[in-house]
């Protein structure tokens, strides 16, 4: 019966990562796993600006547990995808790591556009060569060779 909570729990967790309406940088009902910095009595509101504020925190969590409310600082690698499923709590990732984890985006879709546009001018070159090989032809009085 535990093995069918955890896997219940479990799969819980998964569907509902993908189901967060992320408010800029932060979720309601989520917490991240990483590695804990500490933690301290807060409102909900104050937990962002204290991760912010810390130059180890990278992400936060915060819960309405122990006295009104928890904020719980963490480090590590994080992305929103990583989010799960915490009832009643409320999870955020630091701006500077989101920003930078969006310009990386941006950076690899540019260099994804500027390797299609190369291939674009490849394939507009090969096409500029075909047409012209067609239209030799056609001025031309030999038989095209077929291959």
């Amino acid at each position: 019966m535990l093995l069918v909570k955890i896997a219940l729990i479990l799969f819980l967790s998964c569907v509902y990562a993908e189901q967060f309406v992320w408010v800029g940088n932060s979720a309601e009902n989520c917490d991240f796993h990483g590695i804990y910095l500490k933690d301290f009595p807060s409102t909900k509101t104050e937990c962002g600006p204290k991760c912010e504020a810390n130059p180890e925190c990278t992400h936060y969590a915060w819960g309405p547990f122990h006295f009104g409310g928890n904020c719980v600082l963490k480090k590590g690698p994080v992305s929103k995808s990583e989010a799960y499923y915490h009832f009643n709590a409320y999870c955020g990732i630091k701006s500077t790591v989101a920003n930078s984890q969006s310009n990386q985006g941006n950076s690899q879709a540019n260099q994804g556009n500027s390797q299609a546009n190369q291939g674009n001018s490849q394939g507009d070159q090969s096409s500029s060569k075909l047409i012209n090989l067609i239209n030799q032809m056609k001025t031309s009085n030999t038989n095209p060779i077929i291959l």
